[in-house]
């Protein structure tokens, strides 16, 4: 078994071929008999190659069957089952039955690697959600790889609140909002004003890609702030502490000083300080 080539994008535009080889047989079957079959598999096995092998996370995404034993035979398998980053691999069953003895089975060094195309494009049509257009709301605009399912896209909304805390950078949560459905050959969507407060610092969009299998993954984000930011909200730097002690009484030692990005502190989403905070 050998499938190429050894490293795609997830909905390659690239054919993806498996081969099968069979050695050849010397004997007629006999008068009479049924023209055997295998059939061959294409398995999912996540991220890493050694899940490939005796492993209960692998999926069965396509199957197809082989009749007789064909000294060569080539499948040019679907874009559409290349759904999600990580390794896939094939194998050969004797039976139907997908629980039925493996026949051959290609090593871990051989898999097939996915990576997350570069054909998946996301942005967020406006600086800072308010001052929100009523009539035009918020617009999305987004481009992905040919052969994606029908209708398994969809993006999704994230609201960040920010923890009631003094700090200069306060930790903050993301909260689900909403999401609308993808159908393949749309390229933008439209998110109601009505869906937005003032309660979150930021909202972040996110483009969920689905595979095959039904498993959904966060292919592309991009966040925007709720208020508009101004170049005047960016942060300042507070005053230079006293330097620190000499790290040895003889040559080579070193001192030490530091100042905070507080004077103001950078409003959430305008620019942090520059230059360093450590000398």
């Amino acid at each position: 078994l050998d499938i190429e080539p050894k490293t795609i994008q997830t909905y390659p535009e690239v054919p993806v071929v498996a081969q099968i080889r069979f050695q050849s047989t010397y004997c007629q079957p006999a008068i009479g008999s049924m023209v055997p079959e295998t059939w061959l598999d294409l398995v999912y096995c996540g991220h890493s190659p050694a899940n490939c092998v005796n492993s209960t996370t692998k999926q069965l995404l396509y199957s197809e069957q082989i009749r007789g034993f064909p000294s060569l035979r080539e499948i040019t398998l679907p874009c559409n089952i290349f759904g999600l980053a990580g390794h896939y691999a094939l194998a050969l069953r004797s039976t139907m039955m997908t629980m039925g003895p493996l026949i051959a089975f290609t090593s871990p060094g051989s898999t097939v690697k996915a990576v997350w195309s570069d054909k998946f494009v996301f942005n967020v049509h406006a600086r800072s959600i308010f001052p929100c257009d009523g009539h035009a709301g918020i617009n999305v605009l987004f481009q992905y790889p040919g052969c994606i399912l029908e209708s398994g896209d969809r993006v999704r909304v994230f609201g960040r609140l920010r923890a009631d805390v003094a700090a200069v950078a306060p930790p903050s949560t993301l909260h689900y909002l909403a999401e609308h459905k993808v159908s393949r050959g749309q390229h933008a969507l439209t998110f109601d004003c009505d869906l937005f407060t003032e309660r979150y610092v930021e909202y972040c969009f996110v483009y969920v890609s689905q595979a095959i299998s039904g498993a959904v993954s966060d292919v592309r984000m991009d966040c925007v702030p709720t208020l508009p930011v101004h170049e005047a909200e960016s942060g300042g730097w507070g005053s230079w502490t006293s330097w620190t002690q000499c790290t040895t009484t003889c040559s080579g030692g070193t001192r030490n000083r530091y100042r905070l990005c507080d004077s103001p502190p950078p409003r959430y989403g305008a620019k942090f300080c520059e230059g360093h905070a450590l000398e």
